[in-house]
C-alpha cells in the first residue's frame, strides 16, 4: 500500500492505493518492484445476490461487491487527478497531439500520456 499526494481543484489531498504504481509504469518496469503483476480494478457488474445461500453469505458477498466496487472507484479518480495535474503543468503544445477535439480530453491513460510526452 502507498499514497500518491494529488490536487483537486486546487485542494491539496492524500490518496491511498494498492499497487498503484502500475498506472505509471510499464508491465517490465512494474515486474522489477513486484512480483505481482499489476491489474487496473474493473468495473464490477451491479451486485446481484447469489441464489439460495443464506442472509449470512448474502452479505458477505455484498461487502466483497461494495470493496471491489470502492477501488475501481478510487482507481480511477486517482488515475483522472494525475491527468488532471499533468495537463495543468505541462504546456498546451505538448499535449496537442493526445488531446480529443471533440471532448476537449487527454484520453483516460496517464501511462500513455506520460510516455507520449517522454517520447
Amino acid at each position: 500500500m502507498g499514497f500518491a499526494k494529488v490536487y483537486l481543484h486546487g485542494i491539496p489531498c492524500v490518496w491511498w492505493y494498492v499497487h498503484s504504481p502500475g498506472l505509471l509504469l510499464t508491465s517490465q518496469q512494474y515486474e522489477t518492484l513486484s512480483k505481482e503483476k499489476f491489474k487496473f480494478p474493473t468495473n464490477p457488474a451491479p451486485f446481484t445476490p447469489p441464489e439460495k445461500v443464506t442472509e449470512a453469505q448474502i452479505r458477505a458477498a455484498h461487502e466483497v461487491w461494495r470493496e471491489s466496487h470502492y477501488t475501481f472507484h478510487l482507481g480511477q479518480a486517482v488515475e483522472r487527478a494525475l491527468i488532471a495535474q499533468v495537463v495543468a503543468v505541462v504546456d498546451p503544445p505538448y499535449l496537442a497531439a493526445l488531446r480529443n477535439t471533440n471532448t476537449s480530453r487527454y484520453g483516460d491513460n496517464i501511462l500513455k500520456i506520460l510516455q507520449h510526452l517522454i517520447n
